[in-house]
């Protein structure tokens, strides 16, 4: 049996725990925008998703305000679709957003 460099196997390892926090991070983006029209999606943008919070960057204090009116039914369909232990709170900024 040949030994392999323990350099690769970090590697290896590291890709792996990325990759299911991204793919998680996808999920909550996804469901995210699933939930909004097309309207908020506009003015909403994720900006964080670490340690179960996902931060979402608000265009306006107006639209921060709708958005924390409908916060709390949002955080419980994520929670729903993508799993308590995946998101625990949801926080919201206000700052430019990017248009793509």
């Amino acid at each position: 049996m040949k030994a392999e460099p323990i350099a690769k196997t970090l590697e290896a390892v590291f890709h792996r725990i990325s990759s299911s926090q991204k793919s998680q991070q996808q999920v909550i983006y996804e469901i995210l925008n699933s939930e909004l029209d097309e309207k908020e999606s506009r003015h909403i943008q994720p900006w964080d998703f670490k340690d179960k919070v996902l931060t979402l960057r608000v265009d306006s204090p107006a639209r921060m305000y709708s958005l924390n009116l409908k916060k709390a039914k949002l955080l419980k369909v994520l929670q729903e679709k993508a799993g308590k232990d995946i998101i625990s709170e949801i926080r919201l900024r206000i700052g430019p957003i990017q248009q793509s």
